[in-house]
């Protein structure tokens, strides 16, 4: 039997329309990958920033430590150092708190569990020096 030329011609446009089903399924699930890359990376990004925040609050508490320790002496100016400190101190647990609300296993919940531990350690510490610097009434030059 031969084939006649509209059966050739109707074969063909139904390879063509097959292959076009096919690169566009292709096509979506390429998309579909690309899409969720994308919220990983938005994700990533907005952790990164938070960790970004949380270190820069780090630094600033450890700052105005040392710029109270710098002023022993002048109970005004470690005054402001210790508003300072407080709102760096505040700063960085809401930044602790935003990373284990954010974080997606135990293993990250039980490490920055221990960052925040760690820093309740170092307030009360702190706390005590402060305690100690009114208490003992020291000069700048003593």
């Amino acid at each position: 039997m031969k084939a006649t030329i509209a059966t050739r011609v109707l074969g063909a446009l139904t390879a063509i329309a097959v292959g076009a089903a096919l690169a566009g399924a292709a096509a979506w699930w390429g998309l579909g990958r690309i899409v969720a890359s994308a919220d990983d990376l938005r994700e990533a990004a907005s952790v990164l920033a938070v960790v970004a925040d949380v270190r820069a609050a780090s630094l600033g508490v450890r700052r105005f430590e040392k710029d109270f320790m710098l002023n022993a002496g002048d109970a005004d100016v470690q005054a402001r150092y210790v508003s300072g400190w407080r709102e760096e101190l505040a700063r960085l647990r809401a930044g602790l708190a935003a990373l284990k609300a954010a974080s997606h296993n135990d293993a990250e919940r039980d490490e920055i569990a221990g960052a925040i531990a760690a820093v309740d350690r170092y307030a009360t510490g702190f706390d005590e020096v402060v305690r100690a610097g009114k208490d003992a009434k020291l000069g700048p030059a003593e």
